[in-house]
């Protein structure tokens, strides 16, 4: 039994065997296709799995800056502490943990009014302020959020800071 197909007002005579041959083609191209899909997930997901394990082992074996508990104080006498708010106080760093940052004898920079006012900002016309005589009336004592903390630096003793917190306290 043969079939007619129209085109262009031409007909073309497709034999019946032909016809279920190129059916069973395109049945087997699509079923190979779903198990070309099939094998590229699976390697995907594989190729994921290896990289993910891979990631964590590496970060297992990089220290961590987590700080559990309390710790010594940092290395040196003196630290400028730098906030994420631009403030800068130095002092001594006696305890930290992954919470906070206990800073004591502590000192801030402050600029003289009339030259910020002048225009004439110099930081010659900077003042060393010790922590306490303010207005509230604050503890000799600062407990930071860790979380406001850019970073810590330990102070040369033959800095200008460190030497102005010594005649401070010879005063």
């Amino acid at each position: 039994m043969k079939k007619d197909i129209k085109l262009a007002e031409k007909k073309i005579k497709i034999p019946e065997k032909l016809e279920e041959h190129v059916g069973s083609v395109h049945m087997k191209t699509f079923f190979i296709g779903i198990g070309a899909a099939f094998v590229l997930i699976a390697g995907i997901a594989g190729i994921a799995k290896l990289t993910s394990s891979d990631t964590e082992a590496a970060v297992e074996d990089q220290p961590t800056e987590v700080i559990v508990g309390p710790q010594e104080s940092l290395p040196g006498n003196y630290h400028a502490v730098f906030l994420t708010n631009g403030q800068v106080y130095f002092g001594r760093v006696t305890s930290r943990d992954s919470f906070e940052v206990v800073l004591e004898n502590i000192y801030y920079l402050q600029s003289d009014k009339q030259m910020i006012a002048q225009g004439l900002d110099n930081q010659k016309e900077l003042k060393l302020i010790k922590l306490g005589n303010e207005l509230h009336g604050p503890e000799d004592m600062m407990y930071i959020n860790r979380d406001q903390v850019l970073f810590i630096e330990p102070l040369k003793e033959d800095s200008k800071v460190v030497k102005a917190i010594k005649d401070y306290a010879i005063k």
